[in-house]
């Protein structure tokens, strides 16, 4: 008997199982305007960690949790992705180059576009 190989997840269920439990605690439809706000905080949040702990940029992470420019609510969805991210899809490190909602026969379908992991910034010498 052959044991079938199981297929790698989609980018795009990824990117659902680490997005959707906001839109659900917040109760948010997708389809909103506040929908369509909260998945590009999503996909921000996501690349911004990427960049900072596996390309060592941490500037855009620093951006989003900047007291000066953030309200504090936004900054308490921001830190809770921070944390998803970091602690249930940590080895997960593609980017996020353009994702959108569509909805199929009535289901909502995420499209996302997949980039490769960024390459670990080059030290400077000061």
């Amino acid at each position: 008997m052959a044991l079938r190989k199981k297929s790698p997840k989609k980018y795009s269920a990824t990117f659902l199982d680490f997005a959707k439990p906001l839109f659900d605690r917040m109760g948010i439809e997708p389809n909103s305007r506040e929908g369509e706000a909260l998945l590009k905080t999503c996909w921000m949040v996501w690349n911004a960690v990427v960049f900072a702990d596996v390309g060592g940029q941490p500037r855009y992470l620093e951006q989003l949790r900047d007291p000066e420019s953030v309200h504090p609510a936004s900054r308490v969805i921001v830190d809770w992705l921070v944390e998803r991210k970091r602690t249930r899809f940590k080895t997960t490190n593609w980017l996020v180059g353009d994702c959108s909602l569509r909805q199929v026969r009535g289901d909502w379908r995420l499209r996302i576009e997949a980039r490769a992991e960024p390459t670990p910034a080059e030290p400077r010498l000061r």
